[in-house]
């Protein structure tokens, strides 16, 4: 949460910059997946713009700015290669620029527009793209997405985290010719080791790639 002490050099109060800092914010939160929605409530626009609120917050919103430029890029980097996104991911990057470029040279007035699309149509946009790419390149096991979908959109990751480490056992069990009482740790993972290497020996004869 960001507060700032009310501006009293004109001879009344004025809040000092909240608007832009709440813009910002909020494209930052949406760039690391801090929320799904957003509702935001204001009469800002009623009462009209503040002058001489911009110059004393400057050096915040920069410093929010970068941290919104370090976070995209690191999303876009996260990215898979083949990912078809290439309109969205420089929709991001150009915004973001010229958010700093505009405000680095006070002209905030200038770059309003480009947290709104940010949030409104760059991340949208590479997500979807993100989505299109899972769904046709790492589409799981159609048994193991039917058990896992409905803790999925219920939002219970826990439950979907146990519900899919006891389908992979009973699938690298049913794989490996594993015991179905598999004992502690320890021996699981020799016998795992030793399956793996049964295996890549009857696929690549000569090399041996056991589990890490």
């Amino acid at each position: 949460m960001s507060t700032r002490q009310l501006d009293y050099r004109t001879g009344q109060p004025r809040e000092k910059g909240i608007d832009v800092l709440l813009a910002l914010a909020l494209a930052f939160g949406a760039t690391n997946g801090d929320f799904d929605v957003v509702v935001l409530f204001s009469d800002a626009a009623r009462e009209g713009p503040n002058p001489g609120t911009f110059e004393s917050t400057k050096p915040e919103i920069l410093a929010e700015s970068e941290v919104l430029k370090k976070s995209s890029t690191d999303l876009l980097a996260a990215l898979p290669e083949d990912l078809n996104a290439d309109e969205p991911r420089e929709q991001l990057q150009r915004h973001v620029h010229w958010l700093e470029h505009w405000i680095r040279r006070d002209k905030p007035q200038s770059c309003i527009h480009d947290p709104a699309d940010i949030l409104a149509y760059d991340l949208p946009g590479v997500m979807s793209a993100f989505d299109r790419w899972y769904e046709t390149t790492a589409a799981p096991h159609p048994e193991l997405a039917n058990r896992l979908r409905r803790h999925i959109q219920s939002g219970d990751m826990a439950s979907a985290v146990r519900e899919g480490f006891a389908a992979w056992k009973t699938r690298v069990v049913e794989m490996f010719g594993l015991p179905d009482d598999v004992g502690t740790a320890q021996q699981h993972r020799r016998e795992l080791e030793d399956a793996w290497s049964r295996a890549e020996r009857r696929q690549n004869p000569g090399k041996i790639a056991p589990l890490e």
